[in-house]
């Protein structure tokens, strides 16, 4: 005798359902949306719901008429909130991030001009030994030039590396993040004595001489060079994990009122980056160096190739 059993084979069916607002740009769920081949994608817009077609209560419940509108006015059509509140839709940049897609397209391969002025340096976030990485970039008037990037390198052999990088730019000044291992790379550079060169040492957490709508230096940082950015004076390289580095990185406004920049720790948990955002620190301390360090005199300046 044959059993129901034996004859026929044992199949498993496991069906996930994820509902919401896409409020995020990236994320898991962000990818999911963005995966048609493997997902089924239903988007609902409050445009298409009967309460908001027939200007009037159909579906108890559902977003009014009178909503949808007051939204339009207070957002605006291209705010990210309605993106995802609204039409259902990614937006194109999540809705507490700091960073846009399109400032992101606009600064890739991006060329800068400074007038007449010319600025070049580096800037050094020093990691941890383990996964994360010790990130170096260098460049000119918003344009990285030179990359070193690694990991598992003492803070003196950092200090030695990040002035080779910043001897092949020609740099005037080397931005160091001065919390926790940084202090160490600081202190080298300093016993070395470097001539004409500038060291910029970054505090994050620095309240002080701070911009008082800032909770700290690393929020006012990120916020000062995302409008560099938005004016046409930064560029980066077509570098994905800079770029998604970039993106992910979200702000809150904290119980003082105040703008603050979420901590690594956050940005490193389940289902976002998984990593620290280094190089994308490492870009924004460059930026925030050629906005803050001397121009390079005239007979200084050389014609530099630029890092693609």
């Amino acid at each position: 005798t044959l059993s129901l059993h034996d004859a026929l084979p044992i199949c498993e069916i496991g069906l996930m359902i994820e509902i919401g607002n896409p409020l995020r740009a990236t994320g898991q769920f962000a990818k999911d949306i963005n995966n048609t081949k493997d997902n089924l994608v239903i988007t609902l817009s409050c445009l298409d719901s009967p309460n908001y077609k027939e200007k009037r209560s159909v579906i108890p419940g559902v977003c009014s008429y009178e909503w949808v509108e007051n939204k339009r006015k207070e957002w605006g059509e291209d705010d990210p909130r309605w993106f995802a509140r609204v039409l259902g839709k990614i937006p194109k940049q999540s809705i507490d991030s700091v960073f846009s897609s399109e400032v992101i397209d606009s600064m890739i391969e991006r060329k800068v001009l400074y007038s007449h002025k010319v600025y070049r340096g580096s800037a050094v976030d020093v990691a941890r030994f383990g996964d994360d990485e010790t990130c170096i970039y260098g460049g000119m008037n918003g344009m990285i030039e030179e990359r070193d990037i690694y990991s598992g390198v003492s803070t003196t052999a950092t200090a030695s590396r990040a002035l080779i990088v910043n001897n092949k730019v020609r740099g005037n000044f080397i931005v160091v993040d001065g919390d926790g291992l940084g202090a160490g790379t600081i202190d080298t550079l300093r016993d070395m004595q470097l001539h004409d060169i500038e060291l910029i040492e970054i505090h994050s957490a620095q309240k002080d001489g701070v911009d008082p709508q800032y909770e700290n230096r690393r929020a006012e940082m990120w916020f000062k060079v995302k409008e560099r950015a938005e004016n046409g004076l930064c560029a980066i390289p077509n570098d994905p994990l800079l770029i998604e580095e970039l993106m992910a990185v979200r702000y809150f406004i904290n119980k003082r009122g105040k703008i603050q920049i979420e901590s690594k720790d956050d940005l490193k948990g389940a289902e976002r980056l998984d990593r620290s955002p280094d190089r994308a620190d490492s870009w924004i301390m460059l930026q925030w160096g050629f906005a803050h360090a001397s121009e390079v005199k005239p007979k200084e300046d050389r014609k530099s190739t630029r890092l693609n």
